[in-house]
């Protein structure tokens, strides 16, 4: 069996992305008070990153992930057409 290659997570204190684009990312709302708090602890999602501030809909709703989201990765390429 193959090794899968695993891309290595990005710390939001190390550099932020240089492209405005949607990436997977660890988000942290533990901190925040009650009645703001998204999934009450830590979450991974696909994010859109865009002019510095994070964001992420869940179907209904659109939230400012800033000063959320600990680490980041770009998305991994889709898989190849079986022929």
């Amino acid at each position: 069996m193959d090794k899968i290659s695993r891309k290595q997570w990005v710390s939001v204190k190390d550099r932020l992305p240089e492209e405005d684009e949607i990436y997977i990312v660890a988000a942290d709302d533990e901190g925040e008070p009650m009645d703001e708090r998204i999934w009450g602890g830590r979450a991974v999602v696909c994010a859109e990153y865009f002019g510095g501030s994070w964001s992420w809909q869940d179907g209904k709703y659109e939230y400012d992930l800033t000063g959320l989201v600990t680490h980041w990765m770009p998305l991994p390429e889709p898989p190849e057409e079986d022929k």
